[in-house]
């Protein structure tokens, strides 16, 4: 393959950390992908992402593709991830994040409905 595999990359989004995160910062997915760069780290893995599936591309030809990006073309203060493993991590956890946050916003608004209703009546799933 390549030389190091340093993960998610080495700019300023990282921080030099090369640790795939457990739990995403939309923050840091929807930073830019380099000082001045008009697309975020987040939207460039989904592009490539959707031109890999949509062309049924090789994982092996996915994962090249991603290094010499992250490694040789793109700036240096890039963030792109460099290896397919990480791509899938970064759009896996970026969803992941938004269900959740998406889902605890509608217990909050659910909860104010029904704080003070006096007739509810609970659903029967016995049926």
């Amino acid at each position: 393959m390549h030389g190091k595999q340093d993960g998610m990359g080495d700019g300023p989004c990282k921080g030099g950390d090369t640790r795939v995160p457990n739990v995403l910062d939309l923050n840091e997915a929807c930073c830019p992908l380099y000082t001045g760069a008009r697309c975020s780290k987040l939207s460039t893995t989904l592009i490539l992402m959707n031109i890999y599936t949509t062309h049924g591309c090789s994982n092996k030809f996915l994962d090249e593709l991603l290094f010499l990006l992250h490694k040789f073309i793109l700036p240096v203060d890039n963030c792109l991830p460099s290896t397919m493993y990480h791509a899938k991590s970064l759009t896996w956890n970026a969803i992941s994040s938004m269900h959740a946050k998406w889902g605890a916003y509608c217990i909050r608004v659910f909860m104010q409905i029904f704080k003070n209703a006096q007739n509810v009546v609970p659903l029967n799933t016995n049926k």
